[in-house]
């Protein structure tokens, strides 16, 4: 009797100890899937005002916000002259913001991008008279005035037209340093190229000519 009592007694006790073992594993429940945020849209630039070494910019806020509240504003004032610096200034929120350290006589193209916090495309970039109303810095070198279309698929081969000045004899033409193919001088003032592959962003465009190069903010891959 004590061994048949012992034995079941030892087979309740397994059975009880797999039952506890099982309780104890943790069950994933599945909740509800999460969207990923997105970049915001890009701003609109409304107003832009120069002073002797600065660029006061105001901007409308995006007509999206990806989802995801705008937590950060980006101003760039990328040089015309590539041997000069780009100057850039930052709000938390705030659609106006003054960029320093600019150099008179030299054009800027200004542009702006929202972040939430990931940074969005690039406003479409204005350009204004020479900073401080100074003798325009330019030395022969190539001017961009206008690029269309501003923006590309980010896959490469759209065929992009460049306005400006002292274009004629430009040797290359390239976007965020990847060089652009089938380039066709027109004439002093407009050349052709067609846009490689590349990330989608703001691009920065360097045009090329015997005399040096000029940069341009005015394109965005997407």
């Amino acid at each position: 009797m004590n061994l048949r009592t012992d034995r079941h007694g030892a087979s309740f006790r397994i059975r009880l100890a797999k039952i506890l073992i099982v309780a104890t594993v943790p069950i994933a429940i599945a909740g509800p899937a999460l969207a990923a945020g997105s970049p915001p849209a890009a701003p609109s630039i409304v107003s832009l005002a120069t002073g002797p070494s600065t660029a006061t910019v105001t901007w409308k806020a995006p007509a999206s916000d990806g989802g995801s509240p705008i937590t950060m504003y980006v101003a760039t004032a990328a040089p015309t002259i590539t041997t000069e610096a780009v100057h850039s200034c930052t709000t938390t929120g705030a659609t106006v913001c003054t960029i320093s350290g600019l150099t008179p006589g030299s054009i800027y193209w200004i542009s702006v991008t929202a972040g939430n916090p990931t940074l969005g495309p690039a406003s479409a970039p204005v350009a204004d008279s020479p900073i401080g109303n100074a003798p325009p810095v330019m030395n022969n070198l190539p001017a961009i005035t206008e690029v269309t279309p501003f923006e590309a698929t980010k896959k490469g081969g759209t065929r992009i037209t460049i306005r400006g000045t002292n274009l004629l004899g430009a040797t290359k033409v390239t976007f965020n340093g990847v060089k652009g193919t089938n380039l066709v001088l027109e004439s002093p003032t407009k050349i052709k190229v067609t846009a490689p592959k590349s990330k989608a962003g703001p691009a920065v465009i360097k045009v090329t000519t015997s005399t040096g190069q000029l940069t341009s903010m005015a394109f965005v891959f997407d």
